[in-house]
């Protein structure tokens, strides 16, 4: 069985993912992912709601262990992208996504919202 970790290494793990979620997502805007199965929007927006869980579960941690919060959640949150959004949406798999029925491309000459990582957000 796993030993369970104390909350302050729960703080600097959720602390991590936040920062690894947000560089996956700005690779992801730039250029696209690898998911057979879904648009590259679809993926940023679950990079999306990770950050947004790993910041309230910090708070959560922070507030009943009285633990200072961290950097980490005072950075920006993602904003929402148009779930059919692709960075490539001429690649090949772009095409593949978009010639199942019922599936279009977001309309890519307006690009998606950008990620202001200057700008500081309260949770």
């Amino acid at each position: 069985m796993a030993k369970k970790k104390p909350p302050s290494e729960l703080v600097q793990d959720y602390s991590r993912g936040i920062i690894d979620s947000i560089e996956r997502w700005k690779s992801h805007k730039e250029n696209g992912c690898n998911d057979p199965g879904w648009p590259d929007g679809a993926n940023m927006n679950l990079l999306r709601n990770h950050v947004i869980s790993y910041k309230r579960q910090i708070k959560e941690l922070c507030s009943e262990y009285e633990l200072p919060l961290p950097p980490e959640v005072y950075i920006p949150g993602l904003p929402y992208v148009d779930n059919n959004y692709f960075a490539k949406p001429e690649s090949e798999r772009a095409k593949g996504i978009m010639s199942r029925p019922g599936w279009q491309c977001y309309n890519h000459e307006t690009p998606c919202d950008e990620y202001n990582d200057m700008e500081l957000s309260l949770f």
